[in-house]
């Protein structure tokens, strides 16, 4: 888990003049402005290297904004992998191709074919390095019928991306946004 501290200057002056429920409400819109920058420049810089739409990384992110009882905002981020289909799959002659890096080129994906899940969605396939058998169990059961064992594809999972990456950028957006935030939050506060 990552976790980043911010040096507020002068704090111990705004503490000593200001009533200790409206700083709190200061730090607790900061503290989420500054949260949802930082989830938007991961989501960003992340499609920039990676060709995956925002949804799928949306999905892998899970958020838990500050409040009054919890001053800290924390983006929690889940290993769930995305299937290789997300990554602009294509059929072509020489089988399925994919892009996983926005900027190298389109990978053919030896012995991997298209076709639906159980619960109907398209996926990428490719058959095991197993000899075929007769299905013992599930829907084919005990019908004498021959199938060769296959097994889903999946790319990179999110929080894999994000340590190629590298988490210090992250850690840099809220370094420097944070003080900028805070003082409009602050002035913004001190005006009403």
């Amino acid at each position: 888990m990552l976790t980043v501290t911010v040096d507020i200057k002068g704090l111990e002056e705004i503490k000593r003049k200001l009533d200790p429920k409206r700083l709190e409400k200061i730090l607790v819109r900061t503290l989420n402005k500054v949260g949802a920058q930082d989830n938007t420049a991961m989501s960003k810089k992340l499609r920039e290297t990676y060709n995956i739409k925002k949804k799928r990384i949306d999905q892998a992110f899970t958020v838990r904004r500050a409040s009054n009882s919890s001053l800290a905002y924390e983006i929690k981020i889940r290993e769930r992998t995305p299937g290789l289909q997300h990554y602009s799959a294509n059929k072509t002659g020489k089988g399925v191709t994919v892009k996983i890096i926005s900027t190298s080129g389109r990978k053919v994906v030896k012995g991997g074919f298209m076709a639906n899940t159980p619960q109907g969605a398209i996926a990428i396939w490719k058959t095991k390095k197993e000899s075929a058998r007769i299905m013992k169990s599930g829907r084919y059961r005990g019908t004498g019928i021959w199938q060769v064992p296959i097994k889903r594809l999946y790319g990179p999972s999110v929080p894999g991306m994000i340590n190629s990456i590298g988490i210090n950028l992250f850690e840099k957006v809220v370094t420097e946004k944070f003080d900028k935030v805070f003082s409009h939050e602050f002035d913004w506060e001190m005006s009403r």
